[in-house]
C-alpha cells in the first residue's frame, strides 16, 4: 500500500503526459481530415510518382475535383495545379484546369505563379527529367518490377537522389551538368 501511495503522483503526471498526448493526436487527425490532406497528398504523389494505372486523363479529374470543391485552400489548389503543370506542360488540360481555377474565385496574379513556376522550372529550363522515365522501355520495366511500393504516399523518389547517385557513380555529362576547372594560386 505504502508503495502504491509512493508512485501515485508519477502515475498522475504519466498520465497526464498520455492525456495530452493523445488530444494533439486527435486534433492533428481533425485537421488532417478536415483539409482533407491524406486524399491531396495522394493526388500529389501520383502525379510526381506517375504511379502504375494512373492516366493523365485520371489525373487531370483528380485534379479539377480538388478544384471545384471549396474543401480545400487555393493555395493546396495552386500546388495542385502546378505539379499537373509541370508533369503535362503545354497540354490543353493545364489550360482548362486554370479555367477551373478562375471559376473557383482564384486570381490572375495567383494564376501567373503556375506560368512562373513553369518559366523558371519546366522542361526547357530542366537539365534532367523531373519525373521517371517515359521511355517504352522504363514503363516496361516499372511493370514487371518486384519491388513496388505498396503505400503510394512512399512511391515518389526525387529526382536529386538519382543526381547525386549518377554522380557518385561518375556518370553525370558534361553537356547536362557543365563544372568549372579549379583555380590554382
Amino acid at each position: 500500500m505504502q508503495r502504491v501511495i509512493e508512485n501515485f503522483p508519477e502515475f498522475k503526471q504519466s498520465q497526464r503526459n498520455t492525456t495530452k498526448h493523445f488530444n494533439v493526436l486527435e486534433e492533428m487527425k481533425g485537421l488532417i481530415e478536415a483539409r482533407k490532406l491524406y486524399e491531396l497528398s495522394e493526388v500529389e504523389q501520383e502525379l510526381a510518382s506517375g504511379s502504375q494505372g494512373t492516366s493523365k486523363q485520371n489525373n487531370f479529374n483528380k485534379v479539377a475535383e480538388f478544384v471545384e470543391t471549396g474543401e480545400i485552400s487555393k493555395v493546396e489548389k495552386l500546388r495542385l495545379l502546378i505539379l499537373f503543370a509541370l508533369r503535362y506542360e503545354n497540354d490543353t488540360l493545364v489550360y482548362q484546369l486554370k479555367q477551373k481555377m478562375r471559376t473557383a474565385g482564384i486570381t490572375e496574379d495567383q494564376l501567373c505563379l503556375v506560368d512562373s513556376v513553369l518559366d523558371y522550372g519546366g522542361k526547357q529550363r530542366r537539365a534532367t527529367e523531373l519525373f521517371k522515365d517515359q521511355s517504352l522501355g522504363a514503363k516496361a520495366k516499372r511493370l514487371f518490377a518486384m519491388n513496388e511500393v505498396e503505400n503510394l504516399l512512399l512511391a515518389h523518389k526525387p529526382a536529386l537522389c538519382n543526381t547525386v547517385a549518377m554522380a557518385l557513380q561518375g556518370k553525370l555529362t558534361t553537356q547536362k551538368f557543365p563544372t568549372l576547372q579549379p583555380f590554382n594560386f
